[in-house]
């Protein structure tokens, strides 16, 4: 396998972890949360959307977070 190939599924399989550990962050903020809302069927909507978009959002500063620790270890060209 060439190097590009086996960053990339390096990368996938780093983002897929991630995921899965924010799916398990947000559900467990959510239901905290979620314990508090007045209104139920307004509640179950902006649960939704929080659950769906809400890993998928936490991966930006994560990998932000990761190039910044990564930075000064990286090779200048």
């Amino acid at each position: 396998m060439g190097r590009l190939a086996l960053y990339v599924l390096l990368t996938v399989a780093v983002s897929c972890i991630a995921l899965l550990f924010n799916v398990g962050l947000i559900y467990a903020l959510y239901t905290g949360v979620a314990q508090f809302a007045i209104n139920e069927a307004y509640s179950k909507r902006i649960g939704q959307l929080v659950l769906l978009v809400g890993p998928f959002l936490l991966l930006f500063p994560e990998w932000m977070f990761y190039d910044m620790l990564v930075a000064p270890f990286r090779q200048k060209r």
